[in-house]
C-alpha cells in the first residue's frame, strides 16, 4: 500500500494520532452510577458552600514535547523528571477558593530565591521526597 492510500484511508476512517491521558480509563464505572444515585439523596440538606473539590496535578515544568513533526530521523531526549505538584481548592458554588498550593522538594528553590509567595497568594510547602 502506498502512504496516499494509508493516509487517504486514515482520513476516510477518522483515525488520528492521539495522546491517552488523564485517569478516565481507570474509573470504575458501576462504582460512578451507584454515586450518581446516592450523592444527590445524601447532599440534599447541604449547602453548595460547604461542598469542596479539591484535586491535584503533576508539572514536569523540564519535559520536552513528546512528538514532533520533523523532515529527518532525530534522537530522542532523556525524560526529565523535576516536577512539582499543584493542588487546587474551591467550593461548590465558587464563594470560596482556598490559595493554589505548590508543592516541591527543595526547602528554598533557588527559582524562588527572591519571590515572596504572600504577594501573589500562592501557598509554596516542600517535602524531601516530593514525587
Amino acid at each position: 500500500a502506498s502512504a496516499k492510500w494509508v493516509s487517504r484511508f486514515k482520513e476516510r476512517n477518522g483515525i488520528n494520532v492521539r495522546v491517552m491521558h488523564g485517569e478516565a480509563g481507570s474509573t470504575d464505572k458501576v462504582m460512578v452510577s451507584i454515586a450518581h444515585a446516592v450523592l444527590p439523596t445524601l447532599l440534599k440538606d447541604t449547602r453548595l458552600r460547604n461542598i469542596y473539590n479539591c484535586d491535584e496535578t503533576g508539572v514536569f515544568f523540564r519535559a520536552f514535547n513528546k512528538r514532533s513533526l520533523c523532515t529527518a530521523i532525530r534522537k530522542g531526549l532523556k525524560d526529565a523528571k523535576q516536577r512539582i505538584t499543584a493542588m487546587l481548592c474551591c467550593n461548590a458554588d465558587e464563594s470560596h477558593m482556598l490559595y493554589p498550593t505548590i508543592i516541591g522538594n527543595a526547602k528554598q528553590p533557588r527559582c524562588l530565591k527572591r519571590f515572596n509567595p504572600e504577594t501573589v497568594k500562592v501557598l509554596y510547602r516542600w517535602n524531601k521526597n516530593a514525587w
